[in-house]
């Protein structure tokens, strides 16, 4: 499941939700090595991660990225892993980048089956409110739900195949 919610002052909720067929413990090792991003965002996308290592995440930990949000223009992103329970949830937010806001939650469930239910909560807010609704109506929001339906994807078939990464 992939939603979109908005709201006033131009404040948008992306939802989403999923399950994998795999353990708490490997999901969350997948999850929080930083550059498995890379993996899992559409190729056109040319996401790359730009810190170095550690490659896990731990609370306070900046992490650079470049990205193509058009075939023409590249950007870098900077977040904080502000928050963190293990094998529970972590939080990024971003510091710098293309949204004027985006605060990315991340939360795991164990299930009865040993598989593990994945939501995703993102807050964000593109710059220019008022006028940034036009752009989001014709341009993000679907760039957005098709990114994230393909990191579902993607998340599906790395997870249900552990021996790729």
């Amino acid at each position: 499941m992939v939603k979109i919610i908005k709201h006033r002052g131009g404040l948008y909720t992306l939802q989403i939700k999923y399950e994998v067929n795999t353990n708490i413990s490997k999901t969350w090792n997948f999850f929080t090595k930083v550059h498995n991003i890379e993996h899992i965002m559409p190729p056109e996308l040319n996401f790359n991660v730009t810190s170095s290592k550690p490659a896990n995440i731990y609370e306070g930990k900046i992490i650079t990225f470049n990205t193509k949000i058009t075939p023409f223009y590249s950007t870098n992103i900077i977040s904080e892993i502000t928050k963190i329970s293990h094998e529970k949830y972590f939080i990024d937010q971003q510091i710098y980048g293309p949204y004027k806001i985006w605060h990315h939650e991340h939360h795991f469930k164990k299930t009865k089956n040993n598989t593990t239910i994945i939501t995703e909560k993102i807050k964000y807010k593109l710059h220019l409110h008022p006028f940034s609704w036009i752009i989001h109506k014709l341009l993000i929001k679907k760039k957005l739900i098709n990114i994230f339906k393909y990191r579902i994807k993607e998340t599906q078939r790395f997870l249900n195949n552990i021996s790729l990464y």
